[in-house]
């Protein structure tokens, strides 16, 4: 997870470099995959971590999956996709172990889709092994 804050800067950087701002750029959805559930990890509204909306994830005809309902954001500056980014991690579920006192007990998936190229970026946290 802390690894994943400074691949998320670089990324975020490198996504807007060339972006005018005049028009969406891309889109974030972030997921939580814990047991055998899924949550959205930017769901307006939510607070607490056990507000968030359980989704379904569902298979598409190209062997793909996709989530229903889970919120897209479009940040419009590197520094706003950090943010999202950001707030995702911090609506993942966390525990304690022998090893680290804040360990994700969840994998996480944020698919950044890019407008302008047909492209997709997912960041992929996966919980803790400590």
């Amino acid at each position: 997870t802390h690894t994943m804050s400074g691949i998320q800067e670089l990324a975020s950087r490198d996504l807007f470099n060339g972006a005018d701002g005049a028009e969406p750029w891309l889109s974030v959805t972030c997921i939580e995959l814990r047991g055998n559930r899924t949550f959205d990890l930017l769901a307006p509204g939510v607070g607490k971590r056990n507000e968030r909306p359980e989704l379904k994830l569902r298979e598409q005809i190209d062997g793909s999956y996709a989530c229903e309902g889970a919120a897209d954001i479009f940040p419009k500056s590197p520094e706003e996709l950090c943010a999202v980014l950001e707030m995702a991690q911090s609506r993942r579920a966390t525990s304690a172990t022998d090893a680290n006192s804040v360990s994700s007990r969840s994998h996480s998936v944020c698919v950044i889709q890019l407008f302008q190229s047909d492209g997709q970026l997912m960041l992929v946290d996966c919980a803790g092994t400590e």
